[in-house]
């Protein structure tokens, strides 16, 4: 008897299942997208560095790494950099490969380490990138330029991309005489944000940060110097079919 009961739970629950998934199927409904931009000047610079430096003996390489990795950091600390916007990584130590005569070759060993740090000082970017480009075993892999209250920002963009998803919304369902209901579904499209991660060469951080500086407060779509913080957000609603 209990596994009786069971049973018919179980096919009345699918039952309802299946008719809440049919109901919601033809829900007359209108899915919209509503993109917001909030361009900005960029107030601080990221960037990502290798120290690395090659040798035939591990222990010598390990010596050396370590000294030069700490006279990155002194200039760094020396060029106005925080400890709390200054991160490395555990320093990796490997086999040395290099392709020589249509070959891989196996010389020596390797030390590297990852530097990452956030220079708040704009106009002080071009000694950076000098000095840094004057330290042996130092390559710049990236610069991203960025703002210090994005978050905030971006809190402000989404509800824009919000009030302009409902007014496309309200302007085609008009234009079909309907109206427009409650929301059914929110989505957010994570990618249309990530173009800040673009690195920048020292050409284009140079030219953007002049422009930065000279650029006036007003007009312009795209005003020079700036940054863009993109949101674009999905939104389902019902459709009203008022009277029909």
């Amino acid at each position: 008897m209990k596994k009786r009961w069971m049973f018919l739970w179980a096919f009345l629950g699918a039952g309802l299942w299946v008719n809440a998934k049919a109901e919601s199927a033809v829900t007359p409904n209108i899915s919209v997208s509503g993109t917001a931009v909030t361009e900005v000047r960029p107030d601080q610079m990221n960037w990502s560095i290798e120290v690395r430096n090659t040798g035939l003996e591990l222990a010598k390489v390990a010596d050396k790494h370590a000294t030069v990795t700490s006279a990155v950091l002194t200039l760094l600390k020396q060029l106005g950099v925080e400890d709390k916007n200054l991160q490395t990584t555990e320093v990796e130590l490997g086999r040395n490969v290099v392709y020589r005569n249509n070959e891989s070759v196996e010389e020596g060993y390797f030390a590297s380490t990852m530097v990452s740090f956030t220079l708040t000082n704009m106009a002080g970017y071009k000694e950076v990138w000098l000095k840094l480009a004057n330290q042996s075993g130092v390559s710049v892999k990236g610069v991203t330029l960025d703002h210090s209250k994005r978050i905030e920002l971006t809190k402000e963009t989404r509800i824009k991309a919000l009030h302009a998803a409902r007014e496309k919304a309200i302007a085609m369902a008009g234009a079909l005489d309907t109206k427009v209901g409650e929301v059914l579904t929110i989505s957010e499209d994570i990618f249309a944000g990530l173009g800040r991660a673009n690195n920048m060469s020292f050409n284009n951080v140079a030219q953007t940060v002049q422009r930065t500086e000279e650029a006036d407060e007003g007009g312009g779509s795209m005003a020079p110097g700036r940054i863009p913080i993109r949101v674009k957000v999905n939104v389902t609603f019902r459709l009203l079919n008022e009277g029909k």
